[in-house]
């Protein structure tokens, strides 16, 4: 790493983010394999779609006590419970699942992780620092080439003189 410019400095920086890069994908992995596990996710999904037979008397209940005797008030609060009720189940899984994507738009989720482009920018990164590693070197290099031609060339004038 030296021949490219490296110092031993930025080596041992660079070994120490590529551990700190390990140690999160390790994490991110575990989130993926250890989440809630399927029975559970598939008991709230089946849950939700069966509520609205079981609580469904209770709904009517609140239409025929209302002196009004209005649908309004009954259906908004059907809907939105069972709205909420399907939002949080959403959110849990959005929350839960870190490389959730919606496989309708093909597009990842709000909070979801770009590896894609996380991984460009970090190429992208590391090239550059290759290249201005490579262009300190040069630059050493020449300014080597120069500092031995002025040395030479004194010692030219000493041995003349």
């Amino acid at each position: 790493m030296r021949k490219v410019g490296f110092q031993s400095g930025e080596a041992s920086r660079l070994h120490q983010y590529h551990q700190y890069l390990e140690q999160r994908f390790e994490h991110l992995r575990w989130l993926k394999y250890y989440r809630t596990p399927q029975a559970t996710r598939s008991f709230g999904r089946v849950y939700i779609y069966v509520l609205p037979w079981l609580i469904g008397p209770y709904f009517a209940w609140v239409f025929e006590e209302q002196l009004a005797k209005s649908y309004a008030f009954a259906l908004t609060l059907a809907g939105f419970t069972f709205i909420v009720l399907h939002g949080l189940l959403n959110t849990q899984q959005g929350l839960e699942d870190p490389f959730l994507v919606d496989f309708t738009s093909f597009t990842p989720g709000i909070d979801a992780l770009k590896l894609d482009y996380e991984f460009a920018v970090g190429l992208q990164a590391v090239e550059q620092y290759f290249a201005e590693a490579q262009m300190r070197a040069a630059w050493n290099e020449i300014e080597r080439t120069k500092e031995d031609a002025k040395k030479k060339k004194t010692s030219q004038q000493s041995t003349e003189g």
